[in-house]
């Protein structure tokens, strides 16, 4: 990857994640994200027509936060938007 290409790279903020993104930063399982969400303690949307949910950057960091999860927590988010795509000479993103 060039210089130019992990610049772009790094400055893309992802604003949504998955469950399995949310259990991996907050070291849960997803059954434990989705019992989260579904007890009103993590708040979430649906992606329309299907069950999958996806968890605000705001929403998972105020969880970390107020359920005081260990603070490298709250870096895993950042880290996380590294690795969330990767771009491609034409301009382009795609999943890692």
């Amino acid at each position: 990857m060039s210089n130019e290409q992990l610049r772009f790279t790094k400055h893309i903020e992802k604003q949504h994640f998955t469950t399995g993104e949310t259990a991996r930063i907050c070291d849960a399982s997803i059954s434990s994200v989705i019992k989260w969400c579904n007890e009103g303690m993590l708040r979430f949307t649906k992606v329309p027509g299907s069950r999958h949910r996806r968890i605000a950057r705001e929403d998972l960091k105020k969880f970390i936060e107020q359920y005081r999860l260990p603070p490298q927590r709250l870096k895993m988010l950042d880290a996380q938007d590294v690795a969330a795509t990767d771009a491609q000479p034409d301009g382009a993103a795609r999943k890692v």
